[in-house]
């Protein structure tokens, strides 16, 4: 795969690519809401860089200047973006959930709210994520 083909992936977040020495570094601004999950921090060197734009924070991904180096820090920006995108479709399903079971309770007497149960269908429930190329990404628990 070539280096376009992998920055795609984020290039809604990616500001730069710089070559240091022996080392390369892709600066990304992120939404300061994100997480990085802890799994990704002990796989990528992460320094955070002052950055003036409001709700947004930037941060350098920095790895040895190799193939495997690069395969596995641009597998870790894409796992931290996918875990958020993932978390905020859940957080917007949640809030419209808990819209629905307040109408619910305003309009059902208690002997009907008694019988509510929550099922879950083996269908998928929640809605894809794609990036900016169009490719869906599967959402999974960390």
């Amino acid at each position: 795969m070539n280096l376009y083909s992998h920055l795609i992936k984020f290039e809604d977040y990616l500001l730069s690519v710089r070559r240091l020495d022996t080392h390369i570094s892709m600066d990304l601004t992120l939404p300061t809401s994100w997480g990085i999950p802890k799994s990704v921090q002990e796989v990528a060197q992460i320094v955070p860089y002052e950055l003036n734009v409001e709700g947004q924070r930037g941060i350098s991904f920095v790895c040895e200047f190799s193939e495997i180096g690069f395969e596995k820090t641009v597998s870790a920006i894409e796992k931290i973006i996918r875990l958020n995108k993932e978390k905020e479709i859940k957080n917007q399903m949640f809030e419209e959930a808990v819209k629905n079971l307040r109408v619910t309770f305003d309009k059902k007497d208690l002997d009907t709210l008694k019988t509510l149960e929550f099922k879950f269908s083996d269908k998928p429930i929640l809605p894809e994520i794609k990036d900016g190329t169009g490719e869906t990404f599967e959402l999974v628990e960390e």
